[in-house]
């Protein structure tokens, strides 16, 4: 019987081998389509965890005051109150800027204090010339005394050709190009400049801080 069913099975592809390529070729394709569709599902869906991860961090719960912004004293009585164990403010926008190739990025306003149970990013902060990553004490005091003080990963700004500034400087002029930045928002432009390098600790933390400026 097994030999019978063999001899059938090689005459009737001897007869309609282009049908029976044909017949493979649009299973293949059917099969192919159908993975691509659920990788780029895939893809997109952990591409979207990634944005909300590095905005609610390992938060559990987020009080959220919508377009016009939560008033900062509701913040500081729950601070006060103990209402929460641990609880971190957040600013966030996104914005464009010439030397990041107008590709909308990430602006996120944080308080570095209130940052360590949420979101590991500060904790690997490197200068222009280190290549070591360490804790960053320096440019961490920079982004909370100097106005327009931004950091952003390593990845991005090898990608466009920056470098975070040696020390803060009083005139962002020509001299300081690869480290200052203009950021546009709603038809405003502001300047601002690198004070400091993140260097993300895993694949996950460097997905994440891609499209991410922090302030």
């Amino acid at each position: 019987m097994i030999k019978t069913f063999w001899n059938i099975g090689r005459r009737y592809l001897t007869r309609h081998l282009w049908q029976s390529v044909l017949m493979v070729v649009g299973i293949t394709l059917g099969v192919a389509v159908v993975v691509a569709v659920d990788l780029a599902n895939a893809s997109a869906s952990r591409a979207f965890d990634l944005s909300t991860e590095s905005v609610v961090g390992r938060s559990t719960h987020q009080i959220s005051g919508g377009p016009t912004g939560l008033d900062e004293n509701v913040y500081t009585r729950l601070r006060r109150a103990g209402v929460v164990d641990a609880a971190a403010p957040v600013v966030e926008a996104y914005v464009t800027s010439d030397q990041l190739g107008n590709i909308p990025v990430q602006l996120l306003g944080i308080d570095p204090f209130a940052e360590a149970p949420f979101r590991s990013y500060l904790g690997n902060v490197t200068s222009r010339d280190s290549a070591a990553s360490g804790p960053g004490v320096g440019r961490l005091y920079t982004l909370l005394t100097q106005p327009g003080a931004l950091l952003i990963s390593t990845d991005l700004a090898q990608r466009y050709g920056l470098t975070a500034c040696e020390k803060p400087p009083k005139d962002l002029g020509q001299e300081n190009a690869n480290c200052a930045l203009t950021l546009k928002l709603d038809g405003k432009e502001k300047r601002a400049y690198i004070a400091g390098l993140l260097k993300p600790g895993d694949a996950l933390s460097q997905r994440a801080l891609n499209g991410l400026i922090l302030a």
